[in-house]
């Protein structure tokens, strides 16, 4: 995996879970060495198959995506569309998907630990109302037909 856990903000994930060690964390999808990044209250899962994420999405108030790169995430918009409230780093398409239904921030841990806290008590309504409406089901097919039509075209 090389640096993905860096460039996906393992660290900054990893910092904000030591300032706040009531809480309970689960980061999943990581594999290899992730000793750096350990700490007593963040449980680590293996990459698993999509269709089991759901249970993850659903038993979740707050959803973090610390990237330090990202196109729009998918993982951040399912979430979203579970009622997940996010919070996430000012960076490409987890602007697009946060918007204002939730918490973007900069990779400062203090400033990150109180979004975190204030989604706590966030409605995630308005998340998977803005996921909705952004991202119907219809217009992602249709999308995705023109652009196959497209390159068989070509």
């Amino acid at each position: 995996m090389g640096n993905k856990p860096l460039l996906k903000g393992m660290d900054t994930f990893s910092k904000l879970a030591k300032e706040m060690p009531e809480r309970k964390f689960i980061a999943v999808g990581f594999k290899g060495n992730l000793n750096k990044y350990t700490t007593d209250n963040i449980e680590f899962v293996p990459y698993i198959p999509q269709n089991q994420l759901l249970k993850y999405y659903q038993r979740a108030k707050v959803f973090c995506l610390f990237s330090r790169h990202e196109g729009l995430p998918n993982v951040l918009c399912e979430a979203m569309l579970c009622e997940c409230v996010p919070v996430g780093t000012k960076v490409n398409g987890i602007i697009t998907a946060i918007d204002d239904t939730g918490f973007l921030v900069d990779r400062d841990v203090k400033e990150i630990k109180k979004a975190v806290e204030k989604a706590m008590v966030s409605d995630g309504r308005k998340c998977r109302e803005r996921i909705k409406r952004l991202f119907p089901l219809e217009k992602r097919k249709k999308e995705l037909i023109y652009h196959i039509k497209e390159l068989l075209r070509r």
